[in-house]
C-alpha cells in the first residue's frame, strides 16, 4: 500500500456487492496532493457526500468530478478518447461552490425505477473524484471557536466522504441525502473516541 492509498483508501469503489454506501476518513492531506477515487455503480448513480471537518476549512480544497458509462473492468485511460463516454463533470472550491457537499448526477436527471438499486439492473457508470489540498487555513485562535470546532467533530480527519448509489430524481436524492448524512454522522461518531 503507497502513502496515497494509505491515506485516501483505495481508489476503486465498486457499489455493486451489497456495499450501498462506503465511507472514507481522510487525515491530514498535504499541501497540494489529492485523492482520487473510481466509484462504479450499475445500481444507480454513483454519488458522494462530502463532509469537511471544521468550517475554518472551507476554500480549502478543490474538488473535480465526471461520470462515464462503462464497464468495472474498462479502465478510463484504455480508451479510444477521453471524451467518450464522458456524461457530466464540473469542479468547484469547499468555499461556497456546493455548500451541501453533494456530487450527484442523479441529481440533475429523472428518477430511475427502485428496482435499479434492488436488482442493481440500471446501466455501468463511473463517478471519477479527485479533491485536492489547495490552501491551508490556520486553526482559529479563539478559544470560544476552537472549543465549538473540537466538539463538532473530534478526530483528525481533514474531510469525511461517504460514497452511495442514487436513483436520481429530486424528490429521492432528497431522501437518500438525508439517510446519507444521517448514517455518515452515524458512522463518523464511532471514530471520534
Amino acid at each position: 500500500m503507497n502513502k496515497t492509498e494509505a491515506l485516501c483508501g483505495e481508489y476503486m469503489i465498486d457499489l455493486t456487492n451489497d456495499e450501498f454506501v462506503q465511507y472514507r476518513a481522510v487525515g491530514k492531506l498535504p499541501l497540494y496532493h489529492s485523492c482520487t477515487y473510481r466509484v462504479y455503480s450499475s445500481c444507480g448513480y454513483p454519488s458522494a457526500f462530502l463532509q469537511l471537518r471544521s468550517s475554518w476549512m472551507q476554500g480549502d480544497f478543490d474538488v473535480a468530478y465526471s461520470t462515464a458509462s462503462w464497464n468495472f473492468n474498462q479502465d478510463f485511460d484504455l480508451l479510444p478518447s477521453r471524451t467518450h463516454g464522458v456524461d457530466w463533470s464540473g469542479s468547484f472550491l469547499t468555499a461556497g461552490g456546493n455548500p451541501d457537499g453533494v456530487i450527484s448526477e442523479g441529481s440533475e436527471k429523472p428518477a430511475l425505477p427502485a428496482e435499479a438499486m434492488q436488482k442493481c439492473n440500471s446501466a455501468n457508470r463511473n463517478l471519477y473524484l479527485t479533491i485536492t489540498r489547495i490552501k491551508e487555513t490556520p486553526k482559529p485562535n479563539t478559544t470560544e471557536t476552537f472549543l465549538a470546532e473540537e466538539r463538532e467533530m473530534q478526530t483528525l480527519s481533514d474531510f469525511y466522504i461517504a460514497f452511495y448509489s442514487d436513483l436520481g430524481g429530486p424528490v429521492k436524492y432528497a431522501k437518500a441525502l438525508g439517510a446519507i448524512s444521517f448514517a455518515l454522522f452515524a458512522a463518523l461518531s464511532v471514530f471520534a473516541f
